[in-house]
């Protein structure tokens, strides 16, 4: 009798235990649930934060209001530091507003980021040149030319950093074989007049670049190379009116090309060199 009640006591011991473990275990899973989430929904309200960054970053970006859209990149990259588009835009914007330094990281790491980024290598090869990197911004030029061989800009930048012999030797091959490819450019035009400018060819550089203008009378970079080349033969008279024209001084595109040519002492470092003075025009 004592025996059948202490099993039986035993009995509901045990079933309360085994009671008490299941409360246990389904306490756990519902707040493991919870957890869950909780860790995907504040996944997900990170991701939203980050898109709508992004989203008006690239508002800003597109109508040129750079301050506001670094403001936003810088944002994104607070919750994604690797996300391509706010590495390169943040780029784009220090390159646009002329801070070279920041420009540089920021498009070195964009193009690590997207290595077939033309555009981030175009900028990135005319930071270079600025910094006065010659071949590494001579290596994003080749690189582009080698996908996309009618590229102007990438051909002025080519045409820009060949220094040496050999490098202008491979310029003209690269002019050469375009020539047969293609119908006469401005940017090709122009490329030609560097390399001749290169060259000591003075007067082929000054006609290439007129044909650069009679092609484009718009192509702000091929009036200002005319002035500067003006400029560096210490003729302003001749200088002032293609320097001061209303077309050397438009456009963002135009802005871009001045930056690859024609700051004296870069473009035509012997002619320069050999004048041993700056002549200046003031309009």
């Amino acid at each position: 009798m004592v025996t059948s009640a202490f099993l039986k006591g035993r009995g509901h011991a045990t079933a309360f235990r085994l009671l008490n473990m299941q409360n246990k275990h389904r306490y756990l899973s519902v707040s493991l649930v919870a957890l869950l989430i909780v860790v995907s929904g504040t996944g997900c309200s990170r991701e939203a934060k980050k898109n709508r960054y992004l989203e008006r970053a690239n508002r800003y970006f597109q109508t040129e209001q750079y301050e506001k859209a670094e403001i936003e990149y810088l944002n994104v990259l607070r919750l994604n530091p690797q996300n391509p588009v706010a590495v390169s835009r943040l780029g784009s914007i220090c390159f646009e507003q002329g801070r070279p330094g920041s420009a540089f990281s920021l498009l070195r790491k964009a193009e690590q980021l997207q290595p077939d980024d033309l555009d981030v290598r175009l900028k990135l090869g005319l930071t270079c040149l600025n910094l006065a990197g010659f071949k590494q911004a001579r290596d994003e030029a080749v690189y582009i030319l080698e996908r996309q061989p009618t590229n102007d800009e990438a051909l002025l930048l080519l045409a820009e950093t060949s220094l040496t012999p050999k490098d202008m030797d491979d310029m003209g091959q690269r002019l050469q074989k375009l020539a047969s490819q293609i119908e006469k450019r401005p940017g090709f035009q122009l490329a030609s007049g560097i390399l001749h400018l290169r060259r000591q060819d003075f007067t082929n550089a000054e006609s290439e670049i007129k044909q650069a203008i009679a092609l484009d009378p718009k192509f702000a970079a091929a009036h200002h190379a005319l002035g500067s080349f003006y400029l560096a033969r210490n003729d302003p008279e001749k200088a002032r009116p293609a320097i001061w024209k209303p077309e050397s001084r438009s456009s963002k595109e135009s802005r871009r090309k001045r930056q690859i040519t024609f700051r004296r002492g870069i473009a035509w470092p012997k002619l320069h060199s050999s004048r041993g003075s700056t002549t200046t025009v003031t309009n």
